[in-house]
């Protein structure tokens, strides 16, 4: 599925603009804000957990727009890392499995 560029800016809008808060800016407002433009969370319509989400509010650290930057460039960054060290692990194995074949006299065709 592609990220059209209407939910590329919405994302960039909500990422820039809102504090995250399971109250107000929630990860089902943020889903329903880059699909349909519309702020909001079904999560709220019963009142207990309407309730429990402003408890929650009051007490829970939040993050700033600059926070959700910094995490957001972290995760890509991390993302980067994690599959050069994968592509290392596979090219190591690989010439080690070469070297032990060649150690026993068995060749393999290289592909051009």
């Amino acid at each position: 599925m592609k990220i059209t560029l209407q939910e590329k800016e919405r994302i960039e809008k909500f990422m820039t603009a809102a504090k995250y808060s399971i109250a107000l800016h929630n990860c089902e407002h943020f889903a329903n804000y880059v699909l349909y433009g519309l702020n909001l969370s079904s999560q709220h319509n019963l009142w207990w957990k309407s309730l429990g989400a402003n408890v929650i509010y009051y007490l829970q650290p939040t993050q700033s727009t600059k926070e959700n930057c910094q995490n957001y460039m972290r995760q890509q960054i991390a993302d980067i890392l994690n599959d050069n060290l994968r592509k290392a692990k596979i090219e190591k194995a690989n010439r080690k499995h070469l070297e032990f074949w060649s150690a026993r006299g068995v060749r393999f065709k290289q592909d051009d």
